[in-house]
């Protein structure tokens, strides 16, 4: 018989290798409740695509990045700031670098804090826009060279873990 609605959910689906790709193929085939599958990809020309192109019902989204204006107001809600207006250069910059990735958005934020170069006041936020692009200049919109600048200013101890616990998993 026909149970309650369920809803399935598999990320970074572009690792899944053939064995995993038949399997979820069966569980879709097969299903007999009320089944509503998600898939997360990266752009790309992905088999499992091609595999899901014979299913009915099947919408493809494809995310962009966040618009100027978003990103003022997602930096001026993450550092609390009553008036978007007020980090119209901010989000500019941030806009500029990130793509609109709020992931990205996310950790330039911390980064600036990190560094210094936002700092929070007693009655708000401080920057130097012109400092903060001086700075940011070679790191421009790719989360990969940021991240790799954090990693190198974790301990060498912990470094050494991130290192071997990269290598753990079949990708």
């Amino acid at each position: 018989s026909i149970g309650d609605p369920i809803v399935c959910l598999i990320d970074d689906i572009q690792w899944a290798n053939r064995t995993e790709m038949d399997v979820l193929k069966a569980l879709m085939i097969g299903a007999t409740n009320p089944f509503t599958f998600i898939f997360t990809c990266r752009p790309g020309n992905h088999p499992f695509l091609k595999t899901t192109d014979e299913f009915e019902g099947r919408t493809e989204i494809s995310l962009q990045g966040l618009k100027r204006n978003s990103v003022q107001k997602l930096i001026a809600a993450m550092l609390r700031m009553d008036n978007p207006d007020d980090c119209i250069c901010l989000a500019n910059f941030i806009s500029r670098t990130t793509n609109g990735n709020p992931f990205f958005i996310r950790q330039k934020i911390i980064s600036l804090c990190d560094e210094g170069l936002l700092r929070a006041r007693n009655n708000g936020w401080d920057w130097d826009i012109n400092e903060i692009e001086e700075v940011h200049e070679n790191v421009l919109g790719d989360v990969i060279i940021m991240l790799q600048e954090k990693m190198k200013k974790l301990p060498a101890l912990t470094q050494h873990a991130l290192k071997i616990c990269s290598c753990i998993g079949s990708k």
